[in-house]
């Protein structure tokens, strides 16, 4: 299986916290086949209020990205892994290459499958709408 990681709360490190957390997305440490994610989400406040829409907290998150040391520092492959923007087109590219090399193979099977349940079906479902109809007619 192939997993990716996500390291949320950026925003809540403390000085010196970020050293282990580098490692983490530069690889050298807890490795996955996919790497890692680094998101910042909405505060506890801003959901209780619910006063941020999504737009506002993904601009928020992309400026504290931009803006806060060491994030801002980051360069390459390592960059393109901060924010949930990058992370969910990461998810949308392996869910389309997993669609179109997995469930292309596999929908023509699906299709047979349903066609046969539905065969089978098909007495007993016009059998009820028979009996249905011959309810209205003595009515």
């Amino acid at each position: 299986m192939l997993y990716t990681g996500v390291l949320t709360k950026a925003d809540t490190l403390q000085e010196g916290e970020h050293s282990r957390w580098l490692e983490v997305l530069r690889g050298e440490g807890h490795r996955l086949a996919q790497g890692y994610f680094c998101t910042k989400l909405r505060g506890l406040a801003d959901l209780q209020a619910n006063t941020t829409s999504y737009e506002k907290s993904r601009a928020a998150e992309e400026t504290f990205f931009r803006t806060v040391v060491p994030w801002s520092t980051l360069k390459g492959e390592i960059r393109h892994r901060l924010g949930t923007k990058s992370l969910v087109d990461f998810l949308g590219e392996r869910l389309s290459a997993f669609m179109s090399t997995k469930c292309v193979h596999t929908f023509p099977e699906v299709i047979r499958m349903t066609e046969l349940r539905l065969l089978v079906r098909i007495p007993e479902l016009i059998g009820k709408t028979s009996s249905r109809s011959e309810e209205h007619t003595s009515e």
